[in-house]
C-alpha cells in the first residue's frame, strides 16, 4: 500500500494536471454552445462505435445458438414443405389446407406404399470418413434425442445415409459411400424404378443399377429417393446422370451418377423419422411366409 502512495505522490503534478484540464473542458462545454454540440456530437459517435463492436461480438458469440435455432425451424419446414407436396386434399377445399399441421399424415399422390408421416430432427456431423471401402459418419444426436437404427440421414441436398448404431448421447451413420446402402430410386421425369448403390470408390459418384435398356436416358436427368420404402419420403434428391453405357449383351443399362451431396463438406443433417415405419416393415414381413 505504502508502494501505492509513493507512487501517487510521485505523479502529482500530472494528476493535478489532467483534474485542471478535466475541469476546464467541462466549463467550456459548459459555457460555449458551439462546443457543447461538438462534444455531445462526438461523444455520440463513440457511443455508437462502442455500442456497434459490442454488438458485433455479441452476435458473433450468439452464433451457436442462432444456428441451432435455425437448423430446428428448418427441420420443421422440411416437415411442412413434405406435408404441403404430398397431402391429397380437394383443391377447393381450403379449410383443409389452412388446418394442415404438422402432424397431420402424409399421403403420397401416387402411391399407397408410402402412406407414411415423417418428422425430421436436425443433427451435427461430428466424424466422416469418404476415402474407405466403407464410410460411416458420426452425428450428436443419440438414443435419448429419439435417434433409432434404421432411421435415414439427409441434409438440404440431398440423401446422406442411414443410421447404424446408436448410443445414448451419438449415433454413427452408413454413408451413402458404403458397400451395403442400397437405395430405392426412381428417375424424376418417368418414375422408372431403380436402385443406387455406391461402387465407384469416388465419393462424388454412384452407379443405378436394374435400370431397363429401353429407357432412355440424358446427361442431367435427375435421380430421386423412390418412397419404396421406410427410411425416405419420395423425392429427396440423390444425384443426376453423368455417363450412360448400352450393351447389347446386357440386360440393364450402365448408369453413373454424380452424388448430389458433398460428402467432403459435411456438416449438418436432418435425422428423417418414418412413424409408422415399425407398423408397416411388420405387416410387410408377413408376406415373406407365403414367398
Amino acid at each position: 500500500m505504502q508502494e501505492l502512495f509513493d507512487f501517487i505522490y510521485r505523479i502529482r503534478v500530472f494528476l493535478v494536471f489532467v483534474v485542471l484540464e478535466i475541469v476546464a473542458g467541462i466549463l467550456i462545454v459548459s459555457n460555449n454552445s458551439y462546443q457543447r454540440a461538438t462534444f455531445f456530437s462526438s461523444s455520440s459517435a463513440v457511443a455508437g462505435n462502442l455500442f456497434q463492436v459490442t454488438t458485433n461480438v455479441t452476435r458473433y458469440l450468439d452464433l451457436s445458438r442462432i444456428n441451432e435455432e435455425l437448423r430446428e425451424e428448418n427441420a420443421l419446414l422440411r416437415e411442412r414443405l413434405l406435408a404441403l407436396d404430398t397431402l391429397v386434399v380437394d383443391p377447393e377445399d381450403s379449410l383443409a389446407l389452412l388446418n394442415l399441421s404438422f402432424s397431420d399424415t402424409l399421403v403420397t399422390k401416387d402411391t399407397a406404399d408410402t402412406d407414411l408421416k415423417f418428422a425430421f430432427q436436425e443433427a451435427e456431423v461430428i466424424n466422416n470418413s469418404i476415402r474407405r471401402n466403407n464410410n460411416y459418419i458420426t452425428i450428436d444426436k443419440g438414443r435419448l434425442d429419439g435417434v433409432e437404427e434404421g432411421m435415414g440421414i439427409i441434409t438440404s441436398g440431398g440423401i446422406v445415409g442411414q443410421v447404424k448404431n446408436v448410443s445414448d448421447h451419438f449415433a454413427t451413420c452408413y454413408s451413402v459411400l458404403h458397400s451395403r446402402m442400397n437405395i430405392s430410386a426412381e428417375l424424376l421425369k418417368d418414375k422408372s424404378l431403380c436402385t443406387v448403390k455406391w461402387d465407384t470408390n469416388n465419393p462424388a459418384k454412384a452407379s443405378l443399377h436394374y435400370l431397363p435398356m429401353h429407357i432412355e436416358l440424358s446427361e442431367g436427368d435427375t435421380v430421386i429417393t423412390s418412397g419404396y420404402n421406410t427410411v425416405y419420403p419420395q423425392g429427396i434428391m440423390i444425384g443426376t446422370v453423368s455417363k450412360t453405357e448400352y450393351k447389347m449383351e446386357e440386360s440393364f443399362v450402365n448408369v453413373e451418377i454424380d452424388l448430389a451431396v458433398d460428402f467432403d463438406q459435411l456438416s449438418y443433417v436432418y435425422i428423417i423419422n418414418a412413424l409408422f415405419r415399425a407398423e408397416k416393415d411388420s405387416l410387410e414381413s408377413l408376406n415373406a411366409i407365403d414367398e
